[in-house]
């Protein structure tokens, strides 16, 4: 963050620093937010890619053979 004189703010001194802000603030609830959101849009993708890449598998090895 820059304040009006144009130097840096600080919020943290460090990365132990913000865990244990954010531990004290929020408890240790504050790990697992957004969880949620990012399973559920994860799920689909790989379920996705893993039926391509099963539905393509048996092809690639009738047409494409190494030398």
């Amino acid at each position: 963050m820059v304040n009006v004189t144009g130097k840096f703010i600080y919020k943290y001194s460090g990365y132990s620093d913000c865990i244990r802000q954010s531990v004290a603030a929020d408890g240790y609830r504050v790990f697992g937010q957004g969880l949620n959101a990012t399973l559920l849009r994860a799920f689909p993708t790989n379920a996705a890619t893993f039926t391509v890449s099963l539905s393509i598998a048996p092809w690639l090895n009738t047409n494409y053979r190494a030398c």
